[in-house]
């Protein structure tokens, strides 16, 4: 396997009275050596107590969306 490159694409937040929902879309740059699974939509629920900003620098840190389930908006 070689190098993969991709870029996300698009990310949405849609706030709930209690949740706030994330989708990301990852776009494949290099379908051939990128692994199956990876390029779409990715999505994560947060706790409405986190902010965009903070939820934006948990991705910063760590917390990689590309790992997330798979999910549309």
């Amino acid at each position: 396997m070689g190098t993969s490159h991709v870029e996300i694409a698009e990310i949405r937040f849609v706030f709930e009275p209690e949740l706030t929902q994330v989708y990301i879309f990852v776009r494949d740059l290099t379908p051939i050596e990128t692994p199956v699974g990876v390029a779409g939509w990715h999505h994560k629920t947060y706790p409405k107590t986190l902010s965009t900003l903070d939820i934006l620098n948990k991705m910063r840190k760590g917390d990689d969306p590309i790992m997330w389930d798979k999910g549309a908006p």
